[in-house]
Order: structure tokens, then C-alpha cells, then sequence
């Protein structure tokens, strides 16, 4: 993709460009830009390993203390919560990783795009003043991607739409394929503040940002940029001041595209814990291998997750003991009744003697016992998850 990944009006491009002492100021100017993306993008993958070596030593040191037996109540508490602010610390190291062009964490597989545009547009047009349409091709075909990172790149957009219309507005959605069935075309479109001729050939650039000191760190748009370039795409950019903006992504079909790796991370799992701090410790876990994450702090809050989202739930992760409705097992075979498939594992601090009594062996559904290492939960989830279909009958 061209350093320069966006695409001006006619009338707001440099003037003189015909002529060939303004095709070689051109030349220089876009010559600079690359030389100085190339330096942030440098930087951004140093920061992101200086800063992943000490976070290992962080997250790792809380997650072998919480193995240890008696914890008071408080220390647990501290340790859970010292935890899960380095996994979230360990997610803007990611974020750089992939604002370097460091593609390690892409997992391609075929993904439905008007699947996570439908839930990125729901929640932008929820409670606020922007009103979201989307439109989406009968015929769309999947593309080669990895969900989650692509899910980010919507919501960014869309975030960023919303940033630009603070006192409302629209945001339209189309996604379509183009004429050969080899690309699919996402638009998002604003009728926000715009972006003036100044500001917009910085618009990807790490760090950049013009929120001032709202804490914004300029890494959404260089995000987006940096994945779809990943995924072989191009995304451009069209803006005026008072006018709006839109941004046009192209991803490769999922049709005769190259694989990478082994499918590991990607799929939603349902989470149910009722304790709040373990439910968030095992989220920031299980996003940071690369899932995403469904939560309910009870059967009966689940039921209603999956009442919503159940044709995106790939695996069903649960505590047997659960207050106010069904218990964990009671749930697992509620939801494998309506969907065989369904991957599940239990988790119980019971002794598995317990746990083998009130809940004999199930075909499909695995038993963790607690406490248990990350590594072990981990595990468990991917083997589940790639275990084959159960055949009933």
C-alpha cells in the first residue's frame, strides 16, 4: 500500500501539480512523509517490546502469586487487580505491534463482514444523537481475515464518525463486492466537521491526534491503516471541512485466499461468572490470546446474551456454581439442546470426585478444575474448540 493511503478532493489538492517543479515537490514531500511514517512505525514496534518484556514480568509474577494457597481476601484482590491492569497495558502493546506492521497476531479465515458491521453499527446508533444506517450486499462474500482486529477497525471508524458529530449527525455503512467477486468494498460515511487539507495527509500517522489533552493516543486511524495493509487491503479517505468524511476500505475475498497458521483465537466465547473480578481477570486473559468476549454474571443473563448472540458464540465458558437461575451444567445442556455443536467448558472449585458425582461425563462438555493455571485454561479452551463435532445418535 502507498505511504500515503488517502485521497483528496480534486479542488483541495495541491495546486501546481501539473506542471514539473510542482511533480517534484510532490515527489519530496511524499518521499518525507514515508521516511517519517517509517520512523513511527519503528519506534512504535521498539516501544511495544521494552514495554511487552516488563508487562510479562508484571502479569506473569501476579498470575504465579494468585496460584499460591492462602491468600487473604485483599491480597488476592490486589493481585487480580494488578493482573488485569497489565493485560489491559499488554492490549496498547498490541496495538503498536500492529501500528509497526508486525502481522504475528493475524489469524486468516473466512469472515463475515456484514456479521460484525451489524453489531458495530447497533451499538454506534444506541442512546446518542449520530443516527447509523447500514446497508449490506445480498451476495457479499466473506472476506480473508482476522475478526477481531477487523471488528476494531470498524469501531474505529465508527468512533471516529462519532467524534466528528458531537452535536449529531448520520453515519451510513454499505459493504458490497466489486465487479470481479474478488474484493469486498466497506464505506463509511459521516456528515460530521470534516477534515481540512492540512490535516488530512496526516490522518494514519502514529500519535497523531487533535482531541488536545483528551487522552486520546492517536493510534485509531494508524490502526486501521496498519491492519488493513495486513490483510492486503487499501483504505482511502475523502473529506472537506463542513462536509463530512468517508473512508473507503478494500479487503480481499475469502475465495482462493492464503491461509496463515493454525486457526488459534478469533472465535466469541460466553463467559458466566458471578464473581466480578474473576469474570474480568479470565476477559482480559482470553482477549489478550486473541478471542472475543461475551459476559453474564449469571445463567439467567446468559440465556438472555445468548438469546441476542448465539449465532456468534462459538464456545461456552462457565462456573457450575451459578445464583439466580440455572447452574453451569444445567445451562451447557439448555443451549447444546438448541445448538448440538456447541463447544463447552465447566469450571468448578469442587474436588473432582464431587464434580464427577453431581455431574457424570458428558460427551462435548469439558471439566476445569480450580485453581488452575492460565496456561492450563487456555489449553482447554483451544482443544475444545477444535475438537471435532460431537455426532449425535
Amino acid at each position: 500500500m502507498d505511504a500515503t493511503p488517502y485521497r483528496q478532493f480534486p479542488q483541495d489538492r495541491p495546486a501546481g501539480g501539473g506542471g514539473a517543479r510542482g511533480g517534484e515537490a510532490s515527489e519530496r514531500e511524499a518521499e518525507a512523509r514515508a521516511i517519517k511514517l517509517d520512523a513511527l512505525r519503528r519506534i512504535s514496534g521498539r516501544l511495544a517490546h521494552e514495554l511487552g518484556n516488563q508487562l510479562t514480568v508484571v502479569t506473569g509474577g501476579a498470575s504465579l502469586a494468585l496460584m499460591r494457597a492462602g491468600l487473604s481476601e485483599e491480597a488476592e484482590t490486589a493481585l487480580r487487580s494488578i493482573y488485569t491492569a497489565g493485560m489491559r497495558a499488554g492490549a496498547i502493546t498490541r496495538r503498536l505491534r500492529l501500528v509497526a506492521g508486525d502481522a504475528e497476531d493475524l489469524h486468516l479465515r473466512p469472515v463475515d463482514v456484514g456479521e460484525l458491521l451489524r453489531g458495530v453499527v447497533a451499538e454506534s446508533g444506541a442512546g446518542g444523537l449520530v443516527r447509523s444506517s447500514l446497508r449490506v450486499a445480498a451476495d457479499l462474500p466473506p472476506v480473508a481475515g482476522d475478526a477481531e482486529l477487523l471488528e476494531r477497525v470498524f469501531r474505529n471508524l465508527a468512533a471516529n464518525a462519532r467524534a466528528a458529530m458531537p452535536d449529531g449527525g448520520e453515519l451510513r455503512v454499505a459493504a458490497q463486492a466489486d465487479e470481479t467477486g474478488g474484493e469486498v468494498c466497506i464505506v463509511f460515511s459521516d456528515t460530521g466537521s470534516g477534515v481540512s487539507p492540512n490535516v488530512l495527509p496526516r490522518v494514519f500517522e502514529p500519535f497523531f491526534t487533535t482531541r488536545g489533552s483528551e487522552g486520546a493516543l492517536g493510534l485509531g486511524l494508524a490502526e486501521v491503516d496498519a491492519i488493513v495493509r495486513g490483510h492486503r487491503g487499501r483504505v482511502e479517505i475523502e473529506s472537506r471541512p463542513g462536509e463530512g468524511t468517508v473512508f473507503r476500505l478494500s479487503l480481499p475475498a475469502a475465495e482462493g485466499a492464503a491461509r496463515e497458521g493454525p486457526a488459534s483465537g478469533g472465535e466469541t466465547i460466553l463467559l458466566v461468572e458471578d464473581d466480578r473480578a474473576v469474570r474480568e481477570f479470565t476477559r482480559e486473559a482470553l482477549r489478550a490470546h486473541g478471542y472475543r468476549v461475551l459476559l453474564a454474571g449469571s445463567g439467567v443473563e446468559a440465556l438472555e446474551t445468548w438469546k441476542w448472540h448465539a449465532s456468534r458464540i462459538g464456545l461456552l465458558l462457565t462456573d457450575l456454581v451459578l445464583p439466580d437461575g440455572p447452574s453451569g451444567l444445567e445451562l451447557a445442556q439448555s443451549l447444546r439442546a438448541e445448538t448440538p455443536g456447541l463447544k463447552v467448558v465447566c469450571v468448578s472449585g469442587h474436588p473432582r470426585e464431587v464434580i464427577d458425582r453431581l455431574c457424570p461425563a458428558s460427551a462435548g462438555i469439558r471439566f476445569l478444575q480450580k485453581p488452575y493455571s492460565l496456561q492450563v485454561l487456555m489449553r482447554a479452551v483451544r482443544e475444545c474448540l477444535d475438537e471435532s463435532p460431537v455426532e449425535s445418535g
